[in-house]
């Protein structure tokens, strides 16, 4: 079940995640259409009721996006995962392009902190890789699908490209850009900078 956190009214989030939930899992004592979650407690322990028999994945895209405009979400969901334990079959996937903020997530003193089996730090497609997922599209319209589609006829970008790439996605700390890049910036970085 995948669900993106956006800034749009709480209620409006709650219902568009009732809906997908109504349509992928069995909630015989409640009809999560009439009956939407009424906050994150109420959705977590549905979903953690429902995953008992069979496994859910609940990926949250852009975590951090929610966190602003439901500090608590981590909290209730920590609470929710200790009542719970492991006979729920509920995975929940946190994601987010915020990499400081998810990177707090696992901070010491954070509600999450330790409860994390899997940490994995994914770097932007490039234009030659979403083309490669898009096969199924004719050749114009792969083209169309998104920035830099001139670069989709499988060029290699240069080192410039890949920095301002890694900046353009939030990656702004130089550990994070030599970790996306694979190669140490510096040249590149004061070559911008000179511009």
């Amino acid at each position: 079940m995948f669900h993106i956190a956006r800034n749009q009214p709480v209620r409006e989030q709650f219902r568009q995640l009732s809906e997908r939930a109504h349509q992928l899992v069995s909630t015989p004592q409640r009809d999560l259409l009439r009956t939407p979650f009424s906050d994150w407690d109420d959705g977590f322990r549905v979903l953690a009721n429902a995953a008992k028999e069979e496994p859910l994945l609940l990926l949250i895209d852009e975590f951090a996006d929610l966190l602003l405009s439901e500090p608590n979400v981590e909290s209730t969901l920590r609470a929710v995962w200790e009542e719970v334990g492991p006979d729920s079959k509920l995975r929940v996937l946190l994601a987010g392009s915020a990499v400081r903020a998810m990177e707090a997530l696992q901070a010491e003193r954070a509600p999450l902190f330790g409860r994390a089996s899997l940490r994995l730090h994914l770097r932007a497609f490039t234009p030659g890789e979403s083309a490669l997922m898009l096969r199924g599209l004719p050749p114009g319209e792969r083209a169309r699908t998104g920035p830099g589609h001139r670069r989709l006829r499988g060029r290699r970008e240069r080192l410039p490209e890949q920095v301002l790439r890694a900046i353009a996605t939030s990656h702004t700390a130089f550990s994070e850009i030599k970790s996306i890049i694979g190669t140490d910036p510096t040249r590149v970085l004061r070559s911008l900078q000179d511009l």
